[in-house]
């Protein structure tokens, strides 16, 4: 996306300008669900690598949400508020000290190192789903030879 920005910018509308920017600022990260807001539209999330919280606006999947759940998501800014991309990675609620505790190891590295930590634990998330009877603390390890 930022390689189309930068090769064809000189072409776009201000409109577009702002909506291929916002694309090329989506956060890619895990997160935990904080709480419902007040009148329970929107959805309050806690970046676990930045502590920083996000509000994502008129979230259609709110009721498959529940506090404390812990998942990997992209959120796109758009319109002055953030809203999801299609795509989440939910991780069982029994590993979420495990996750915790690897992500605090990597929290001040650069992204790249961020990134791989993510897709590491979508990975494991994968084997959990396929090897169903292998307990999962196998399978969240970095010593897992599964």
């Amino acid at each position: 996306m930022k390689f189309f920005y930068r090769k064809n910018k000189d072409g776009f509308t201000d409109e577009e300008m702002n909506i291929y920017l916002n694309f090329c600022s989506t956060v890619h990260s895990m997160f935990r669900i904080s709480r419902l807001t007040f009148f329970k539209k929107d959805l309050v999330i806690t970046d676990l690598f930045s502590k920083k919280n996000y509000t994502v606006k008129n979230v259609e999947l709110k009721s498959g949400f529940t506090q404390g759940d812990i998942f990997e998501a992209r959120l796109i800014p758009f319109g002055g508020h953030y809203e999801f991309s299609k795509g989440f990675c939910f991780h069982p609620i029994e590993v979420g000290s495990f996750i915790l505790g690897e992500i605090q190891k990597v929290k001040y590295q650069d992204k790249e190192q961020k990134t791989k930590l993510i897709l590491q634990l979508a990975d494991m998330k994968l084997k959990h789903l396929r090897f169903q009877h292998i307990d999962i603390k196998h399978i969240y390890s970095f010593a897992s030879r599964i």
